[in-house]
C-alpha cells in the first residue's frame, strides 16, 4: 500500500467541453485530476484548479538542484514515452533529391501535445511564449526495458515546446540551462514532466 501522496499528487487541470442545454453551444469545464485519475474537484473555474494544483504539486516535483528549488513559472505533463532527436529525421528522394526531414511519430508527438491545449499545463503562471530567459528540467517516468539518452530527449522537449509556442526560442539565449533532468521509472502511465523556470543566474 503506497501512500497517499503517489496517488495524489502530481496533480493536474482537467478541461471537457460539455453542451450547455440552454444555449446549445459547447461550454469549458475544468476539474482538478489526481495522479491516479480521479476527479478531486467539482466544476471550478480554470485559474482556481492551476493554483490547487501548484499548490499540491508544490514542493513534490523535480528537485535535485539548486536551480530546481525556485518556483516553476510553468509546470507541464506529456503522457506516453519520451523520443529521441534521432527518432526525428528520415530521409527521403523529392524531386531526384535526397533531402531529411522530420519524422512522422515525430511530428505526431507534437500534433498530439498541441490538441491537448491547456490540459498540458498542470499550472502556468506566465505569459505564452515565454520570452524570458529560462532553466528547464525534465524528468522521463518511463517504463519497460529502452535505453534512453538524457540529451536526446531533451532536445525532443525543447522541439515540442517551440513547437507549440511555449517558448520564444530554443537557443541559447533563452534556454539557459536544462540541469536537473533525470529519469525515473514507473510501473504504468509512464510520462515526461517538463518544468520551466525563470533564469535569475
Amino acid at each position: 500500500m503506497g501512500s497517499i501522496e503517489k496517488y495524489l499528487v502530481p496533480a493536474r487541470v482537467r478541461v471537457e467541453y460539455s453542451p450547455n442545454p440552454s444555449s446549445g453551444k459547447l461550454e469549458r469545464v475544468c476539474y482538478v485530476e489526481c495522479a491516479n485519475g480521479e476527479i478531486l474537484t467539482g466544476s471550478i473555474p480554470f485559474e482556481w484548479a492551476q493554483f490547487i494544483c501548484k499548490c499540491l504539486n508544490h514542493g513534490r516535483l523535480i528537485g535535485g538542484t539548486r536551480e530546481a528549488e525556485k518556483e516553476p513559472v510553468a509546470l507541464l505533463r506529456i503522457d506516453g514515452l519520451p523520443l529521441q532527436k534521432t527518432e526525428a529525421i528520415v530521409v527521403g528522394k523529392e524531386q531526384g533529391l535526397w533531402v531529411a526531414k522530420d519524422a512522422p511519430a515525430y511530428l505526431a508527438s507534437i500534433s498530439m501535445a498541441c490538441a491537448l491545449g491547456e490540459e498540458i499545463f498542470m499550472y502556468r503562471w506566465t505569459q505564452l511564449p515565454i520570452e524570458k530567459p529560462v532553466s528547464i528540467s525534465c524528468t522521463y517516468n518511463i517504463t519497460g526495458h529502452n535505453v534512453y539518452n538524457l540529451p536526446l530527449c531533451n532536445a525532443w522537449v525543447l522541439d515540442l515546446l517551440e513547437g507549440l509556442h511555449i517558448i520564444k526560442s530554443k537557443g541559447h539565449r533563452y534556454v539557459k540551462s536544462m540541469d536537473g533532468s533525470r529519469f525515473g521509472k514507473v510501473n504504468d502511465n509512464p510520462h515526461t514532466l517538463i518544468a520551466i523556470r525563470e533564469w535569475k543566474g
